[in-house]
């Protein structure tokens, strides 16, 4: 399974190598006054932090009497410039380790040292087995915290540890980039040539050494052969020729934030490792992961998945099905049942060991303890209900080609209804027809013994937004009465605040820009896929020719959110936008207007549209200004980047246009 690093994320993307290509300047477990007394990285000034050592090494290797497993070795050396950044040295990481089941990825070694210069001379710090946390974080992970000690300005502090791991068949992703800069980075594989990998350096960055190799080694292999009596076992010595990798990076620059990522995991630079076949001598060719047809008839016959979505006939006990109710209500009806009776512990999982009733009874579980036993209900009461695997946001993005099953995290349940595909996730509190915002992220794998096929997981999910603002003029100052609504994903976003707080604190959040004075803030109306919020407010303005009105407030983008000229990384809307504003002007006897220009354009190929114009009532003095945007597409390549920001300055800055009064 695929271990997660939370060693320092990588959290956005920038260009990866500085073409300087020296000899390795700095070493694991030699600190130098030299390094202790160096205060910035030469080839990226402002970093707060270097990584002047890290490397990796993966080995497929053979354990008498137990089998291949994999040996794992992470070594990390980090030099600290800036005090502010002693928390660097707190430290988190997670591997593979379930509760069930016999194979395990295991702990065998961790240690560290922190390394400060005190009057010229190099004091070093070990880290203690007290500053050492492994706790099982789920069912399927464990967690490592590691806290360094006597953490100082200037200092330096590396660590390392190995894992073994059971699952033979995966080597785990190898980050090339972190969240800052990067002096020296090597990863290293040696496996038996049996074993084929589809190998990639994805992101953009440049080796300065790729090297391939080759060693002999003999095994005792145990070979198990079957009788009439049973099973019977022999040692036999096999040499076993391994391929080896060592491939090489230097001064790496450092990922850095963009907005609207949707998956931090895909964006910096690495090395992936994809296993496609075995093929042992004398036996036959054992493949995995050739395509996503062979994963789907995997899980079908799963115990843990394709058997579990048939088991659905508990559900009779709990819900008439004599009823002669439309597949809508019934699935609705069954979708309210899991969601009251259940609840989700905050684990991801696309499969489950649990019945319906024990999980019932027990009252909460998983994503694959919930949805899994779910659709199984709705299948069992006619309603033909498939899972959709998925990676949620943050966890990556499935390969269209090749399947992992340490890509997947989740699953869902897609139902067909009324001749149409209709998602839920029994495990959030939205209304039935919707996914919680985790799960809007590219394309799922509906898994089917007929119509397995990719499935776009943000459908036409959407959030809008409507604001309606009457101004007045009242000697100096300018009132402003404001009516918000939102729907459907806004509207969302705004119940999990009040369910996390309350309304009082929701509302503190809402006050307009601060050159505005708050008088009353209210929610009109609540339900579940909308809010309406009633707001009061003036600002004062002074007693000039010219007065400049904001005429609109509650703006999604009050400046361009996209301030690089290039970006590598995917723009990822979670859903498509729509923005309604409408502003009603009351002039009073003392002041005219210039007409505002009236704009009606498609933005960026047609994927955002916005539309501008104004109107003037004068029998009632009232101006009226509306502005409609929608962003209907969700997900932008690096290479549209240029026309989405020029969008974005379009439309911000039509949106933040002053209407101009005249005083007469």
């Amino acid at each position: 399974m695929k271990t997660i690093l939370k060693l320092f994320y990588i959290i956005s993307i920038s260009f990866l190598s500085v073409s300087l290509v020296n000899a390795q300047k700095y070493k694991y477990g030699k600190v130098t006054n030299e390094l202790l007394m160096l205060n910035e990285c030469d080839f990226f000034k402002n970093a707060d932090a270097m990584v002047t050592y890290i490397s990796g090494k993966s080995e497929v290797r053979y354990y008498d009497n137990e089998g291949f497993k994999v040996d794992e070795e992470v070594k990390k050396q980090i030099k600290i410039f800036n005090s502010e950044s002693n928390d660097i040295g707190n430290i988190e990481f997670y591997f593979y380790s379930p509760k069930a089941g016999s194979a395990k990825v295991k702990l065998r070694s961790l240690k560290g040292k922190t390394y400060n210069l005190i009057n010229n001379k190099i004091e070093e710090t070990k880290l203690l087995d007290e500053n050492i946390f492994e706790t099982q974080f789920n069912n399927y992970y464990k967690k490592v915290t590691i806290a360094m000690p006597n953490m100082q300005k200037n200092c330096v502090f590396e660590f390392e540890y190995k894992l073994v791991s059971d699952y033979y068949t995966n080597i785990n992703d190898w980050n090339v980039q972190e969240n800052y800069p990067v002096l020296f980075n090597e990863f290293y594989t040696s496996v038996p040539e049996y074993y084929k990998y589809q190998i990639n350096i994805v992101g953009g960055a440049i080796p300065v050494k790729d090297e391939k190799s080759t060693k002999s080694q003999v095994i005792n292999y145990r070979v198990e052969t079957y009788n009439e009596i049973g099973a019977k076992y022999r040692n036999e010595q096999v040499n076993i020729v391994y391929n080896s990798r060592a491939i090489v990076f230097e001064n790496v620059l450092p990922v850095e934030d963009e907005p609207f990522t949707a998956n931090k995991a895909d964006i910096g630079a690495k090395i992936t490792h994809q296993l496609i076949m075995i093929q042992w001598p004398n036996e036959p060719v054992r493949t995995f992961g050739t395509n996503y047809q062979a994963l789907n008839n995997e899980l079908l016959v799963s115990e843990t998945f394709g058997k579990k979505i048939k088991d659905g006939d508990f559900i009779k006990n709990y819900i008439d099905i004599t009823d002669d109710t439309s597949g809508l209500v019934r699935a609705e009806k069954v979708y309210d049942f899991f969601t009251n009776k259940t609840a989700w512990d905050g684990y991801n999982h696309y499969r489950t060991d649990k019945s319906g009733k024990t999980l019932l009874k027990e009252g909460k579980g998983d994503a694959g303890d919930i949805n899994l036993n779910y659709i199984a209900a709705l299948n069992y009461l006619g309603i033909p209900t498939f899972p959709v695997l998925l990676s949620t946001r943050g966890n990556g993005t499935l390969h269209p080609i090749y399947p992992d099953y340490s890509d997947f995290n989740y699953v869902v349940g897609v139902s067909v209804i009324n001749e149409k595909l209709v998602f839920s996730d029994a495990t959030s509190d939205l209304p039935f027809g919707y996914l919680p915002l985790r799960c809007l992220n590219g394309n799922g794998w509906i898994v089917s013994e007929n119509g397995a096929d990719w499935i776009n997981m943000k459908n036409d999910f959407s959030g809008k937004r409507i604001v309606q603002t009457e101004i007045t003029i009242d000697e100096n100052v300018l009132n402003y009465s404001t009516k918000i609504q939102h729907n459907n994903y806004f509207a969302f976003a705004d119940l999990e605040k009040i369910k996390k707080s309350n309304e009082d604190e929701f509302l503190k959040q809402l006050n307009p820009e601060s050159e505005f004075k708050l008088d009353s803030i209210s929610i009109l109306e609540k339900k579940p896929n909308l809010i309406k919020i009633r707001e009061l407010f003036s600002t004062e303005i002074n007693d000039e020719n010219l007065i400049y009105i904001k005429p609109f407030v509650h703006l999604p983008y009050p400046s361009n959110p996209f301030k690089r000229e290039i970006r590598k990384s995917i723009i990822d809307f979670p859903f498509m936008e729509e923005y309604k504003f409408v502003t009603i002007i009351t002039l009073n006897d003392n002041y005219t207007y210039e007409t505002p220009v009236n704009l009606n354009t498609m933005l960026n190929e047609n994927s955002m549209s916005l539309k501008y114009t104004s109107s003037y009532t004068a029998s009632l003095k009232k101006l009226t200004i509306i502005a409609d945007l929608k962003i209907s597409k969700t997900f932008y390549t690096p290479e549209e980047y240029p026309d989405l920001k020029s969008a974005f300055d379009v439309m911000v800055n039509k949106l933040n246009e002053p209407v101009v009064l005249k005083k007469i």
